[in-house]
């Protein structure tokens, strides 16, 4: 987990924010999620319990769509597609249980950490991998300027003819 988060601060552009800023960069749901496979009554059931299943089937047949109960029961539904969306959050204003659940389940917005499976870290986790991932970069700035000075004092090495004072690293 420490190693993906790192990666996942490391992506926001990270070395002016503060431990409070990528924390609510991170919780940002500002990513959609999709799951476009197609759902049985077997998965509705186990979202939403046999009361709400049973209340989806009453509420198709009753407004008509036997044809959904049927689609179900065989090869399923795509419900993320916004059509079926719509029906979902109807069917759950007019009380159908579950509908709300089931509709979110598979589209809505996520944050970063939900896309990459991570719980929500902490404050001081944050804190202390955006520490790391600054010493981290310092270093790197660091090690960049040696190796600047070491190519420097090589080019003035090949370049030095033995007059004058003799290069410096």
């Amino acid at each position: 987990m420490k190693k993906i988060l790192k990666n996942l601060i490391q992506n926001l552009d990270y070395k002016n924010l503060s431990a409070q800023q990528v924390y609510d960069k991170l919780n940002e749901k500002n990513i959609q999620y999709i799951d476009d496979s197609f759902w049985t009554w077997a998965g509705i059931a186990e979202l939403v319990g046999n009361q709400g299943a049973e209340a989806l089937r009453i509420a198709l047949n009753d407004g008509g769509m036997g044809w959904a109960i049927h689609q179900l029961g065989g090869k399923g539904i795509n419900l993320s597609k916004d059509d079926v969306q719509n029906a979902l959050y109807y069917l759950h204003s007019v009380g159908v249980p579950g509908m709300s659940l089931l509709a979110l389940t598979v589209k809505r917005n996520i944050n970063l950490l939900e896309q990459n499976e991570l719980t929500n870290p902490s404050l001081e986790e944050i804190d202390l991998s955006l520490n790391e991932l600054r010493l981290n970069y310092l270093k790197n700035i660091l090690e960049e300027q040696a190796w600047d000075r070491f190519q420097a004092y090589k080019i003035a090495l090949t370049e030095y003819n033995g007059v004058g004072p003799e290069p410096e690293l």
